[in-house]
């Protein structure tokens, strides 16, 4: 425990060009998906255009979002659902 800890800085040895204290994840790692489809929830506040490309990419990349998101098209102004649509991913 502890080898990925450098002056109490997270730093992956997978990937060491990546900074310390980041973490890299891929859209395309089936064990990374459900969590950066939540940190795309809890950012749109912040930045509705990075929620909504961080969810396109995710579907694009073979994700299945949760019931409780699938069909919601969001104001971009606010990142607030504005109405139920079908949305249709072209690879």
């Amino acid at each position: 425990m502890g080898d990925h800890l450098i002056d109490g800085e997270f730093q992956s040895d997978k990937y060491p060009t990546c900074p310390r204290g980041k973490v890299p994840l891929s859209v395309n790692d089936p064990t990374a998906q459900d969590l950066l489809w939540e940190y795309a929830q809890r950012r749109r506040s912040v930045d509705v255009g990075f929620s909504l490309d961080l969810e396109t990419a995710l579907t694009l990349a073979g994700y299945t979002p949760p019931a409780r998101d699938m069909n919601l098209e969001f104001d971009e102004a606010v990142g607030d659902p504005i109405e139920h649509v079908e949305h249709e991913v072209s690879p």
